[in-house]
């Protein structure tokens, strides 16, 4: 059902998947820093430029993610990581109730492993397509956010629900291909 520009979803999916389990991992891109995470239920895609590899920019980009899942209803009750992140997620674990679960030595968190490779075929496939030979790192940022955003535009194989994609899910609010699609990052507009 649609109402305006809100979408009713299903109160089912918040009630039988309130509390979910995060996949979090560093992606590179052109040197620059993403924290990328994933859900093992709703399969919601979230990736946050960070300005350097210290815990407090980890750290802040994590309550960015948590926060965006607070206001969507669900709550984090396990987050899996890499053995790097041990230092900061010991705060976190404290300060938020949550339960971590870290890899052991030279393990990597498969969910968070093979979202990276998602995003990264993606913000390639679109680098290829724009028509410059160098761009600002604050393009190429907004770039690689543009596509994680995008790939949560249509349900994945394995998803809370096949009807719902995990954008309507988390922002109960429905996708307009000819605003949020029209215009590829990158493209000469006159405004």
């Amino acid at each position: 059902l649609q109402i305006g520009c809100r979408i009713k979803v299903p109160k089912q999916i918040y009630e039988n998947n309130s509390d979910l389990e995060l996949c979090i991992d560093t992606m590179f891109v052109n040197g620059m820093p993403f924290l990328t995470a994933i859900d093992k239920t709703v399969k919601y895609r979230s990736c946050v430029a960070v300005a350097n590899r210290e815990h407090s920019a980890y750290y802040k980009a994590l309550d960015e993610i948590l926060r965006f899942y607070n206001k969507a209803g669900f709550q984090i009750t396990v987050i899996q990581c890499d053995n790097e992140y041990k230092a900061m997620m010991e705060v976190v674990s404290d300060e938020l109730d949550v339960v971590m679960n870290y890899t052991n030595a030279q393990d990597h968190v498969p969910e968070a492993e093979r979202n990276n490779r998602t995003i990264k075929e993606r913000v390639r496939t679109a680098y290829h397509r724009l028509p410059y030979k160098k761009m600002p790192k604050l393009m190429l940022a907004i770039l690689v956010m543009e596509q994680t955003k995008r790939l949560n535009f249509f349900p994945p194989r394995g998803g809370v629900n096949s009807y719902f994609s995990p954008h309507t899910i988390m922002t109960s609010k429905h996708i307009d291909y000819n605003k949020d699609c029209a215009i590829e990052l990158g493209s000469y507009v006159q405004a």
